[in-house]
């Protein structure tokens, strides 16, 4: 399985073809203010990492360096979320940062934030639904 869906309420991980394949409980910490780093450049961006739900795409982003990353959601409608989630420990836990709703349009992107020395994931859901899709811890 190369990318992750799951509940709001982290009941079921959903493998491509859309089964359950194993049940969990997020251990995800509490949500702090941290602010996207000053040194972070989206120069040169490429896709390193989607996932889709409902058909929306949830990207991970890096810069050309890939010393910063963010999350994108496209193909989406107002009201839709993206979001990042850092780890420092290999996605044990993590950090869920730059929350970001659709407010326009059919895309919105997170801030960049720094990922030298930590892994991170992109995250996002169709406003309307329950189920979140993440990108593969990168």
């Amino acid at each position: 399985m190369n990318a992750v869906s799951m509940t709001l309420r982290g009941a079921a991980v959903v493998g491509a073809a859309g089964a359950a394949v194993a049940l969990f409980s997020s251990p995800v910490q509490a949500v702090e203010m941290v602010s996207a780093t000053d040194n972070c450049t989206t120069a040169n961006a490429k896709t390193v990492h989607s996932n889709t739900v409902h058909g929306r795409k949830i990207e991970l982003r890096a810069n050309g360096s890939e010393t910063c990353a963010w999350g994108r959601i496209t193909g989406g409608q107002v009201g839709d979320e993206v979001w990042v989630d850092r780890s420092t420990d290999g996605g044990r836990t993590w950090q869920q940062l730059g929350y970001t709703k659709i407010t326009s349009g059919t895309d919105a992107f997170t801030p960049a934030y720094d990922d030298v020395n930590k892994k991170m994931r992109a995250c996002g859901k169709a406003g309307n639904r329950v189920e979140i899709a993440c990108s593969i811890w990168w």
